[in-house]
């Protein structure tokens, strides 16, 4: 399948969805293949992201630029774990009979 230039796909092999692509984004996961990923690791993103908005809201002379280094290492960490994990999720057998063809018992 082509892609034209405006469309960006999301990061997970397999995934045939895809985004316009406004120039603002490397990689971007669809909504499905995140939900893929254990709901802790999503919570985890979640109030990762809210904090690193909540500093970068700030004003200058108040904003923990530390903390922000700090909060962008780790939401790039939390990324490759979700990433991870959905892709993971994409190769797990679905449902009983899967895992039954998987391990060779029917």
């Amino acid at each position: 399948m082509v892609m034209t230039s405006d469309r960006i796909t999301c990061c997970v092999p397999d995934c045939k969805r895809s985004f316009k692509d406004d120039g603002k984004h490397r990689e971007v996961m669809c909504g499905k293949c995140f939900r893929m990923a254990p709901p802790a690791l999503r919570q985890d993103w979640k109030l990762k992201r809210r904090a690193y908005f909540g500093q970068r809201r700030r004003r200058p002379e108040n904003r923990d630029e530390l903390e922000l280094r700090r909060l962008v290492f780790e939401l790039d960490n939390l990324w490759e774990l979700i990433k991870a994990e959905a892709e993971a999720g994409k190769n797990r057998p679905d449902g009983l009979d899967g895992f039954l063809e998987e391990m060779g018992m029917r």
